[in-house]
């Protein structure tokens, strides 16, 4: 089993959409079609699918904040330089369990290591979800201690 990151382009976004979390998570994250059509209108988001050999079992979206002024809807949020934010992830319900969020957000890090002048990596959660806490908590994202739109914002340095 290989777990790997690819692009999302045209061949494979219908499959991306369709991917789901449990019915237990779906406040958890907004639906891959939405987080698609926001790459596509804010193109500094990077989305990818999460594969394991060569099926797709969930979805991760990234990328540098502009440092020109943010959209309205992101209130009075600061891009900070330096910083890349982890803005969606999610592995379909029937894949969960399995290691593969693990793999692939060690991937994302470490692709995330390897771009000239990234100093941290950002991602928020909603509170109530303890099971992503202890997956970004074991995997070196610490919480601020502050509350950015109801999420609890980590930040991982590299």
């Amino acid at each position: 089993m290989t777990v790997s990151l690819r692009p999302i382009t045209v061949e494979n976004w219908p499959e991306c959409v369709e991917l789901k979390p449990g019915p237990d998570q779906n406040g958890f994250v907004a639906p891959n079609a939405v987080s698609l059509a926001q790459a596509h209108f804010e193109p500094w988001w990077e989305p990818y699918g999460i594969y394991v050999d060569d099926r797709m079992v969930g979805f991760i979206m990234y990328g540098y904040w502009p440092q020109a002024s943010l959209p309205a809807y992101y209130g009075d949020f600061e891009a900070p330089q330096g910083v890349i934010c982890i803005l969606r992830f999610m592995v379909d319900a029937n894949h969960q369990r399995q290691g593969y969020g693990r793999a692939a957000l060690a991937q994302t890090i470490e692709r995330c290591r390897q771009r000239p002048g990234v100093r941290a990596v950002h991602l928020s959660y909603e509170p109530s979800n303890s099971v992503a806490a202890a997956l970004y908590a074991s995997l070196g994202f610490r919480p601020t201690g502050r509350i950015l739109d109801g999420e609890v914002e980590t930040w991982l340095d590299l």
